[in-house]
């Protein structure tokens, strides 16, 4: 029989603890299938239930976005490397309007500047351009380095990969605006979206890792859901130092709580606070005291007193 373990997140409705067995990591979206069949088999459906698997789906969707721009990155360097000095971000409307014609920079140096600026405006699907760069971009395809016909391959799959970019772009614009709709059902999605610096992404990460508040007694089984508690490095002949978290956890949970905290720390005041006295006390300060993030306040300031250096 294998050994069975107790899961502080799967508190029934009646308040009974579910058992599950210790198995190898499992996928948290395989995770949150058998907790959504397990509530509809005992009737525990509750208002905003498919917010979780809503909020995977859009984790997934970004993911997915952000290695297509990685994609599209690579390509312009063996395509037209010039378009990066233009926009250094692939996923600009300007840039993804010029990548939508497929055509290579001896193909865009043939067209007249009148057509090619016609050709990017009928392109750019309602979005704004801008003009300026759109010529430039024209200028430096006559003086590109990457030249010949052998690059008309890679300009078709280039296209290619802008209509899967621009199918990902519509699906996330979709899903967002039916997480919208299921945040509104849920109470704690309210509350969580009055913090400062809790933005759209990670009141959706947060409940879709977490679920109703209401299925846990205290705090503690938040925090050990999400394995940052901490856990004492030591064996029987030695004892340990600094004690680090048990990362036991929701890998996704703490990757959505890092980057809410690092937001927070920039526009909430309170948060940023607590964060300055804990990397300058002076027992066991915090180990990012180099590379903190900066308040807007501060980033300001440097700016205006010329430190930035960049």
């Amino acid at each position: 029989m294998p050994a069975t373990r107790v899961v502080p997140a799967d508190v029934g409705h009646q308040g009974e603890i579910q058992v599950e067995s210790c198995r190898p990591a499992v996928a948290a979206d395989q995770l949150a299938l058998e907790r959504r069949d397990h509530a509809l088999g005992h009737g525990v459906v509750q208002r905003g239930a498919g917010a979780p698997a809503a909020g995977g789906e859009y984790t997934r969707l970004r993911f997915e976005a952000a290695r297509l721009k990685a994609l599209l990155r690579q390509q312009l360097f063996g395509l037209f490397p010039e378009l990066l000095t233009v926009w250094s971000d692939v996923a600009t409307p300007g840039s993804l309007a010029v990548l939508r014609l497929g055509l290579t920079p001896s193909q865009i140096a043939a067209l007249s500047r009148s057509e090619f600026l016609d050709r990017v405006c009928a392109s750019r699907q309602g979005r704004r351009l801008w003009r300026a760069k759109v010529l430039a971009v024209y200028e430096k395809a006559a003086l590109s380095v990457a030249r010949g016909d052998e690059l008309i391959p890679m300009a078709r799959e280039t296209q290619r990969l802008v209509a899967r970019y621009d199918l990902l772009a519509a699906q996330l614009s979709e899903l967002h605006t039916e997480i919208e709709a299921l945040l509104g059902q849920i109470e704690e999605a309210r509350w969580l979206a009055t913090i400062p610096g809790l933005a759209f992404a990670s009141v959706a990460g947060i409940i879709a890792h977490v679920g109703p508040i209401k299925r846990y007694r205290s705090g503690r089984q938040l925090i050990k859901l999400a394995g940052t508690n901490p856990s004492r490095n030591e064996t029987g002949e030695r004892r340990g130092g600094a004690q680090a978290m048990t990362h036991r956890g929701r890998a996704g949970l703490r990757q959505v709580i890092y980057m809410a905290t690092v937001s927070c720390i920039v526009h909430n005041e309170r948060i940023r606070a607590r964060y300055d006295r804990l990397i300058s006390r002076p027992e066991r300060p915090s180990w990012q005291t180099k590379n903190r993030p900066r308040s807007a306040e501060h980033r300001g300031r440097e700016g205006a007193c010329g430190t930035t250096g960049r």
